[in-house]
């Protein structure tokens, strides 16, 4: 009985899966992984939707509607002159910091 109860706990002892290892030892370990992705341009984006919130919320009163997209995107076009550095991001920047600072002021009750 005894034999047969020791050979049981041996029998599934041995059917357990194991445990798997982690290697520390890689291939090439002086050399970071390449990774294939372009840099995003968030800097100009910040600076517009920054210069775009300080302009729209004082351009709101409180209860007023929000204005077209089309209409917000004139205006960073404007903002934007001629000026290199206020690229495609920076206006989308703008416009997107223009109508949350717009809502934010729009909103208020008091």
């Amino acid at each position: 009985m005894r034999r047969a109860l020791l050979l049981a706990v041996l029998a599934l002892a041995a059917c357990r899966p194991p445990t798997p290892t982690i290697s520390t030892n890689h291939a090439f370990p002086d050399q970071p992984p390449v990774i294939d992705a372009q840099p995003v341009d968030a800097k100009s984006y910040d600076a517009g939707f920054k210069a775009g919130f300080s302009v729209g919320g004082p351009a709101a009163s409180p209860g007023a509607k929000l204005p077209a997209q089309d209409e917000v995107r004139e205006l960073a076009a404007a903002a934007a002159t001629d000026d290199p550095a206020r690229n495609k991001k920076w206006r989308e920047g703008w416009a997107n910091g223009y109508l949350d600072g717009f809502r934010n002021r729009a909103l208020r009750t008091k």
